[in-house]
C-alpha cells in the first residue's frame, strides 16, 4: 500500500489497529464483484491482480495493486455505486474498508483516514482529468470563444452580486454537511472571482495558481485532440478544476472559457496542499467535500462519455 501511503506517519499502535480495520477479500478471475445501482458503501484497496471498471459494457478505467476503488460511496454523499467492476483474468485480492471500520478509525482520530481522504481526493481528480482527454478525442473541434471588448476590459464583471465563498460550499452537498465552524475555516481560505462571457480563466501551457469551484454560470473546457482544440465538457456550480496537490504539473493541461457571466472561488494551490496533507478538522472537512464534488463530476463525465461512445457506434 506505498502508492497509497496508507501507513504514513502512523505509530505502530495506530498501524496495528488501521491494519485490523481492513478485511482481506479474494475474487476469483473473470468474477462480477459490484453493480450499478447496489447499496454499499464501502472502499475496495487491490492489494494483487486487476479490476476492470465500466459502465453499460464501456471501459471507464483499470484498477491496479495500489489503487482503490469505491471511494466515492464511502467518502461521498452517494450510497449507491455507479459502475460495474469486475476481475480480470486472474484472482484478485482486496482489502476492504467499510463504513463502521471508517467511523471506528474516525472516533480513535487514526491517520490512516487523512492519509486515504489525501490519496482519493488526488486520484478522482486524476481521473476527472483522463476523462476530459476522452471526451476531447470524442468531440469534434470546436473553436474556443473570445471576450468581449467589454469583457476583456472589465474581466469580473458578471450579472450578479458576488456570492460568498462559504454560501457557495454551503450548496454542495459534500461540503454542506461539514461542521460548520471548520467549513467556515475553509471558506475563508477561498477568495471569489468574476469571469465575463468568453473569458479565459486558465490558459493551456500557463502556470496553473490553484484549483477553482464553479459558483455561478457555465465554463467550458478545451483539450487538444489530434493537435485540434475540441470542448470535452462543460462545467456547472459545484465542478472542479485547476492544480490539485503536489503530483500534478504545474502548467495547465487545457484551456477553460466562461460560456456566460459567471463566479467562481479560488483556493491557492499551496493553501490546497496545506489542506490536503493536514490532519485537523478543517483538512478532513475539505477533502471530504472536495471528493464529493468531484465524485459528482467524474459521474456527470462517465455519463457524458457513455452517450458519445454510443452516438459514436453504427
Amino acid at each position: 500500500m506505498e502508492r497509497i501511503g496508507l501507513f504514513e506517519g502512523l505509530t505502530t499502535e495506530e498501524r496495528a489497529v488501521a491494519h485490523a480495520a481492513l478485511k482481506p477479500y479474494v475474487i476469483g478471475a473473470d468474477e462480477d464483484l459490484l453493480h450499478p445501482g447496489e447499496a454499499d458503501r464501502s472502499l475496495l484497496i487491490v492489494v494483487e491482480g486487476e479490476l476492470l471498471v465500466s459502465l453499460e459494457g464501456q471501459e471507464l478505467a483499470r484498477v491496479r495493486a495500489g489503487d482503490v476503488v469505491g471511494e466515492m460511496t464511502l467518502f461521498g454523499t452517494f450510497d449507491q455505486r455507479s459502475a460495474t467492476v469486475t476481475s480480470t483474468v486472474e484472482p484478485t485480492k482486496l482489502l476492504i474498508l467499510d463504513e463502521d471500520a471508517l467511523r471506528f478509525l474516525r472516533v480513535q482520530s487514526n491517520p490512516m483516514v487523512g492519509n486515504l481522504e489525501a490519496y482519493t481526493y488526488r486520484e478522482l481528480y486524476r481521473r476527472v482529468q483522463a476523462m476530459e482527454a476522452r471526451l476531447a478525442a470524442l468531440t469534434d473541434p470546436e473553436p474556443m470563444p473570445s471576450a468581449s471588448l467589454f469583457g476583456r476590459i472589465a474581466r469580473a464583471l458578471a450579472v450578479t452580486a458576488a456570492p460568498s465563498a462559504l454560501d457557495i460550499l454551503q450548496t454542495v452537498p459534500g461540503f454542506a454537511s461539514r461542521d460548520r465552524e471548520a467549513l467556515s475555516a475553509v471558506a475563508a481560505q477561498f477568495s471569489v472571482v468574476g469571469a465575463a462571457r468568453g473569458a479565459a480563466v486558465i490558459s493551456r501551457g500557463a502556470p496553473m495558481t490553484g484549483l477553482y469551484m464553479v459558483a455561478e454560470g457555465t465554463f467550458g473546457v478545451w483539450r487538444k485532440a489530434d493537435r485540434v482544440p475540441s470542448k470535452a465538457a462543460e462545467l456547472g456550480p459545484g465542478h472542479v478544476f485547476g492544480r490539485v496537490g503536489s503530483t500534478l504539473k504545474e502548467v495547465a493541461t487545457s484551456t477553460v472559457h466562461a460560456l456566460e457571466p459567471g463566479w467562481l472561488i479560488h483556493l491557492p494551490w499551496e493553501v490546497a496542499l496545506e489542506l490536503e496533507q493536514g490532519m485537523s478538522p478543517e483538512s478532513s472537512t475539505f477533502r471530504r467535500g472536495m471528493i464529493d464534488a468531484l465524485s459528482t463530476q467524474l459521474r456527470m463525465m462517465n455519463g457524458l462519455f457513455l452517450s458519445k461512445v454510443q452516438h459514436a457506434d453504427p
